[in-house]
């Protein structure tokens, strides 16, 4: 379960990210946001990203920085 919302943070980050920077170069300016996710699994893998028994079969490609 963790690597199934794990991959969908990664894939909502990288989205995220596009956008925002898409909004900045039609704007000009700055606008704050946030993403919110709501598995503890996840966030920790996503603040830890180092390999334990749990984590080392989630693929490299999701590990965005």
């Amino acid at each position: 379960m963790c690597e199934a919302e794990y991959m969908a943070l990664a894939m909502t980050t990288k989205h995220h990210v596009w956008l925002k920077r898409g909004t900045q170069e039609l704007l000009k300016k700055d606008i704050p946001t946030a993403l919110y996710c709501d598995s503890n699994a996840a966030i920790h893998v996503a603040y830890n990203p180092k390999l334990n028994d749990r984590s080392k079969h989630i693929n490299i490609a999701y590990h965005f920085s």
